[in-house]
């Protein structure tokens, strides 16, 4: 009995040490790997980022759970808080692939223990992107990128026409919603953007741009040859659009 008595009372004091754990509430939020951060924040073309484009997202609601997207796919995995400054995440994508994440000031330490690879991220805060709708995105990386390189009021042919942070559209035919291409399979050009225009039901195109200090240039592609992988250049203009604002 003595010997059970030990053994309870170690049981409980590891378990009232390890309930002593708590995530450092500046894990919370929304993480893209620091050059690309650089990149769109400097507005530089997206053409020549040839690096990961990487977003973390460890909600405030369930601390056991983080979103990986790499613009394009998403991934999830379970986090182990290790202690205040650092977690663990397993099994993202499938592959069984553990990661540390390190917290250090401003920023988060990404290292794949598998390959001893490491990536600086850096946290979109939401005053960055300035819509506070984008706090119900489960996303900040994509509204950071729309507000820096097309978010804005132009005119077109005496029209007012708004694209903003959310991937929205106002006034122009159609169009409701854009989306910006971030990979090269959705680019029917090398030298240059992608941007999908869609309906309130999301049916649409996609088409090469062109941002000016003063534009912003939309093309026509041939869809045909698109559809079929081929790359080419694009067809004529098809919306001029002067920036006001």
């Amino acid at each position: 009995m003595k010997k059970i008595a030990i053994l309870v009372l170690t049981s409980l004091i590891l378990i009232s040490c390890n309930s002593d754990k708590k995530m450092s509430p500046d894990f919370i939020g929304h993480w893209v790997n620091e050059d690309f951060y650089n990149h769109i924040t400097n507005k530089k073309d997206l053409l020549e980022y040839s690096g990961e484009k990487i977003e973390f997202v460890i909600p405030e609601t369930d601390t056991n759970y983080t979103l990986i997207n790499f613009m394009g796919k998403i991934s999830s995995g379970p986090l182990e808080l290790m202690d205040n400054e650092h977690l663990v995440i397993k099994n993202y994508f499938g592959n069984y692939k553990n990661a540390d994440l390190l917290l250090t000031k401003d920023k988060l330490e990404f290292v794949n223990n598998e390959t001893s690879e490491k990536i600086t991220f850096k946290k979109i805060k939401l005053e960055e992107i300035g819509n506070n709708e984008a706090k119900h995105y489960s996303t900040y990386c994509l509204p950071l990128i729309n507000k820096n390189y097309l978010a804005g009021k132009y005119l077109l042919n005496n029209d007012t026409v708004q694209f903003n942070e959310l991937g929205k559209i106002q006034n122009l035919d159609k169009f409701e919603n854009f989306a910006l291409c971030l990979n090269s399979d959705c680019r029917n050009s090398d030298k240059y953007n992608s941007i999908f225009l869609s309906n309130k039901n999301n049916e649409g195109n996609y088409y090469d741009y062109l941002v000016k200090t003063d534009s912003l240039i939309i093309y026509e592609i041939d869809e045909v040859a698109f559809a079929r992988g081929m790359k080419g250049g694009n067809v004529g203009i098809k919306y001029a659009l002067k920036k006001i604002n």
